[in-house]
């Protein structure tokens, strides 16, 4: 884990900043602090199962250091971990923030394999992003191989 991290993100004002305080220096000294959840972390384990708008905004306003910091806090709590995967799956069945969505779990993995493997709900969890990450993805392709199609037609009709 580097040992700087950028603090001068606009989200981090007052008591949110003693929230970060809190979790980084828990991150560092490997010590559980009893539910202190940061205004995430909060977000996502009040967020309704159909809507998690809140916590999806929450996240798209944090700077780079900020977002990592936030899925870093997320560690030591399977509900955390399970719920932010519901998150990523909501972005997938709503199709919006699709990209952020992929670019959140991207880290989220890097960050938390190890923490992953060893809780079974969120093994579980994972798994059943599988099927709606690849229905989306063929919706993608399928997208895109018809916008193709489009410019070589147009492309051929010109010349």
């Amino acid at each position: 884990m580097s040992d700087s991290y950028d603090f001068s993100d606009q989200f981090l004002r007052g008591s949110q900043a003693m929230h970060f305080l809190v979790c980084f220096l828990s991150l560092r000294t490997k010590e559980t602090v009893p539910l202190t959840f940061t205004t995430f972390g909060r977000s996502l384990m009040d967020s309704p199962e159909d809507d998690f708008s809140t916590s999806l905004n929450l996240l798209k306003d944090l700077g780079p250091s900020g977002l990592e910091l936030e899925i870093r806090c997320l560690s030591g709590f399977p509900e955390l971990l399970s719920n932010f995967l519901r998150l990523i799956g909501w972005t997938l069945t709503t199709r919006k923030n699709f990209e952020a969505g992929q670019a959140y779990l991207g880290l989220f993995l890097k960050i938390h394999a190890e923490e992953i493997l060893d809780a079974e709900e969120v093994v579980d969890q994972l798994k059943s992003l599988i099927q709606p990450e690849l229905k989306v993805l063929g919706e993608l392709r399928s997208a895109l191989d018809a916008s193709a199609g489009l410019v070589a037609f147009y492309r051929n009709t010109i010349t």
